[in-house]
């Protein structure tokens, strides 16, 4: 029998019954004095508690050892110091294998913690430079998503200007591009405006317990068009065949055949469409000039923010208007344009097909530099959001609709709610809530983007406006002192309502 302490044959064998080992009596004795405890389990142990193994009694009775001498003694002095070196040996091999698993398991830990300081920080260099790269290809035009579909062909026009340049319109020809000043103009324009919205820090905290303040001020107009225009100064825009109507202010522009309405980036003029005809307008009602066009109605007139363009958007093509001068021409884009929009910055131009595809385009160089594919055909709205890099588009087919955010930094959808049919949508500034209109149900409500989270809370506020909605827009509410709060203007055939979202103490 062998000591588990010494390792040697035990001279008197006891059992723990604790561990079950078997131990030199004297070692373990020794040992349970020191630390009250099996050597192997670490459990309480007495002396008391072990158990001897007996044998029979020999038959023969081994010889008395010889009486004590010098020599037996140091014998038994040797032999209590290799005991006391048995026992710190078995210690020290227990305490350094305790110590191996222990730093086994720290280091373990620290493998995995490093590992998720890593990806975090990979993580957060991926979006740093994702973020760069979209300030970059708005800055250049050089977003290039989708490589593998074909570029909008400008017209085949080979008209070009006169060798003394004096011409009165000076319009983009296929192998040409924009006038110097104009394409500087927009190329500044949007460096500063992107500046100025990455500088904007505007938040709206989420909470479930939200309501709407609503508003309600009557137009008397018989037969208004579903356009709000918005200016920068706090005006807002709506009108008819015969006039614009200008609130709060409620002063009005008399005109006629108007399908299209735009504030100018400064906020001193209106723009108005009258089929092939652009006409400016003073806000006081005052006749301020025109343009026309040889080419088919214009569906949608869009100011620039602050340079001092107009962009016509037609059937077929897109045109910018400098004053009064055509200074660019498209030419036939390939498809029919269902839908049109600026983006934020004021370069790119979004433009929806009637087969389900948005396709963004540079306004400098005409350049295709990005497409969507959407779920559904048929167009309601375009949208960019304030952040630079999203676009919302509304699309429906006949029974069915959605509305969908799409991420420009990966070409890939963000988020998408379904509902039936048609349904009007406006993102607030802040890029945080999410206004929904379905006209089916005649039903509003609100949805949060929570971006610690990375998550939309749909259905928020659901509502029933009464009157079915013909558009609905969202604009910046600016009270020093107070906390940003979205406001929404929704149109009606009778009035126009100011929905200002609210939170519940």
């Amino acid at each position: 029998m062998l000591c588990s302490l010494s390792g040697e044959e035990a001279q008197e064998p006891v059992v723990s019954p604790r561990s079950g080992c078997i131990f030199e009596k004297r070692l373990i004795a020794s040992y349970i004095s020191t630390t009250g405890k099996d050597p192997i389990t670490e459990d309480a142990l007495a002396v008391e508690e072990l158990i001897e193994v007996k044998n029979k009694e020999p038959v023969i009775v081994p010889p008395k050892p010889p009486a004590f001498n010098s020599i037996p003694t140091m014998l038994a002095a040797f032999q209590n110091e290799w005991d006391a070196l048995a026992l710190e040996s078995f210690t020290l091999r227990k305490q350094l294998h305790d110590t191996k698993q222990q730093l086994s398991a720290a280091l373990y830990q620290y493998d995995a913690a490093v590992r998720v300081a890593a990806r975090a920080l990979k993580e957060r260099d991926e979006a740093r430079n994702a973020l760069v790269e979209l300030s970059k290809s708005f800055g250049q035009g050089s977003m290039d998503v989708d490589t593998e579909v074909k570029e909008v062909e400008n017209g085949k026009s080979d008209g070009v200007a006169g060798e003394n340049g004096e011409q009165e319109k000076e319009i983009q020809n296929e192998s040409g591009k924009l006038p110097p000043s104009v394409a500087q103009e927009i190329e500044s324009a949007q460096q500063h405006l992107f500046k100025l919205h990455k500088s904007q820090k505007l938040t709206v905290p989420f909470s479930e317990k939200v309501s709407f303040k609503s508003e309600i001020e009557p137009h008397k107009m018989k037969n208004p068009k579903n356009s709000i225009a918005l200016s920068s100064t706090g005006e807002i825009a709506i009108f008819d065949e015969a006039k614009v109507l200008q609130l709060p202010s409620k002063s009005t522009v008399k005109t006629s055949n108007a399908t299209g309405i735009a504030y100018s980036g400064d906020g001193e003029k209106i723009v108005v469409a009258q089929k092939t005809k652009i006409q400016f307008y003073s806000v006081d009602g005052k006749n301020d000039g025109s343009f026309r066009h040889s080419h088919k109605y214009i569906s949608n007139v869009i100011a620039h923010p602050t340079a001092h363009i107009i962009i016509c958007v037609t059937e077929d093509r897109w045109i910018i208007i400098d004053g009064e001068k055509e200074v660019f021409d498209s030419g036939d884009v390939g498809f029919k344009i269902a839908a049109s929009a600026l983006h934020v910055d004021g370069r790119l131009l979004a433009l929806a097909s009637d087969e389900g595809e948005v396709v963004i385009v540079d306004t400098i160089s005409n350049d295709k530099v990005a497409s969507i594919r959407t779920k559904y055909t048929s167009f309601v709205k375009l949208q960019f959001a304030l952040n630079g890099y999203w676009l919302l588009a509304g699309t429906y087919n006949e029974d069915k609709g959605a509305t969908q955010v799409f991420d420009l930094r990966k070409n890939s959808l963000l988020h998408e709610i379904e509902h039936e049919g048609k349904a009007l949508f406006s993102l607030d500034k802040a890029s945080s809530v999410l206004a929904t209109y379905i006209e089916a149900t005649n039903e509003l409500s609100f949805s949060f983007y929570i971006k610690k989270e990375k998550k939309w809370v749909e259905g928020l506020c659901k509502s029933n406006p009464g009157k079915p909605i013909l558009q609905l827009v969202n604009v910046l509410r600016e009270e020093e002192g107070q906390d940003y709060l979205p406001k929404f203007v929704a149109l009606t055939k009778e009035h126009v309502q100011y929905l200002t979202l609210d939170r519940e103490d």
